[in-house]
């Protein structure tokens, strides 16, 4: 199991293909994105 911190969807995809595809040993792979705000800037709108 490993975990990552990613910027957007983009970032995760190619981190999945450019990092994680080519390690030999890797013959599966399942992702579970877990969405969170940590901190929000700015007014709410109403």
């Amino acid at each position: 199991m490993a975990g990552v911190t990613c910027r957007d969807i983009g970032d995760l995809y190619r981190y999945l293909t450019e990092r994680v595809a080519p390690l030999t040993g890797v013959r599966e792979l399942e992702t579970a994105p877990v969405l969170r705000t940590v901190k929000r800037v700015g007014s709410l709108l109403p």
